[in-house]
């Protein structure tokens, strides 16, 4: 819940909080797969993510921001086509 609620209150959508799988500024593992070639690099969440939510990620070695897929807590895939 974002709020205290009282005893025997009603429960609305907008009291409760989403769970995310990946959540903004946490450290995460880009994957991106070329042919046999798996590519791993360390990132950033610039966004919270569901699991296939597609979500942006700061390359920590390039600065470069790209657009992923949320495959689990720690890893965004770039190649869509696995999906």
């Amino acid at each position: 819940l974002k709020r205290n609620l009282k005893e025997n209150s009603l429960i609305k959508s907008s009291y409760l909080e989403k769970k995310w799988l990946i959540h903004k500024d946490s450290l995460i593992t880009i994957e991106n797969d070329v042919g046999p070639i798996i590519i791993k690099i360390d990132g950033i969440a610039l966004q919270n993510g569901d699991l296939l939510d597609e979500i942006k990620v700061k390359n920590l070695s390039s600065g470069q921001i790209l657009s992923g897929f949320v495959e689990n807590r720690k890893k965004v895939i770039l190649n869509a086509k696995q999906f």
